[in-house]
């Protein structure tokens, strides 16, 4: 059985490159309420793939969302710092996606709740605000949160949210075991 918990990690650690960043996306992730692991991406089955939708499939659909973004940043030539901010924020943005405490149907307002949520946890406030946002917004129209205009990096995250859930794109993310 794969370990995506473990290929979470592994794909934070190598991804991020700036320490702080790479720091605070792991001490959120270790403090997600434990469901966070083990949920389905969507509590209806409606809107994502098969594999989204099993046991740690929301773990896989964020998993899937990371490998997005990377080629995403490239295409629009983001600096490091950028990428780093788009990988913490798609390793972030469902945290909360049945809400605070665990429920049982996904949370409107998970974006918000799990901006809230990271902001315990030490970066720089600069820094830090960049990748609420990114949360935040990451549901784009979809959400209780909207605005008038999105940053690259939040727009980034929303198109690599709205692939790694689209049915069209069903495929399991390499494990962990797969890359080295």
């Amino acid at each position: 059985m794969t370990d995506w918990k473990k290929t979470l990690y592994a794909r934070v650690n190598d991804m991020i490159k700036d320490s702080e960043i790479k720091l605070f996306t792991i001490q959120a992730l270790n403090n997600v309420e434990e469901q966070f692991w083990s949920a389905a991406s969507s509590s209806t089955g409606k809107y994502h793939p098969p594999e989204n939708n099993i046991v740690s499939g929301l773990v896989i659909h964020t998993i899937k969302l990371i490998d997005i973004i990377e080629p995403l940043t490239r295409h629009y030539n983001l600096s490091e710092i950028d990428r780093d901010y788009c990988i913490s924020g798609g390793a972030l943005h469902d945290i909360s996606k049945y809400g605070k405490p665990w429920g049982k149907w996904t949370h409107k307002a998970h974006g918000t709740t799990a901006a809230e949520y990271i902001d315990q946890f030490q970066l720089n406030n600069d820094k830090k605000e960049i990748i609420k946002d990114i949360v935040r917004y990451h549901m784009k129209h979809y959400g209780t949160e909207s605005k008038e205009k999105y940053t690259l990096n939040e727009q980034i995250v929303q198109m690599a949210d709205m692939i790694s859930s689209a049915k069209e794109v069903s495929y399991l993310p390499k494990k962990i075991e797969d890359l080295y």
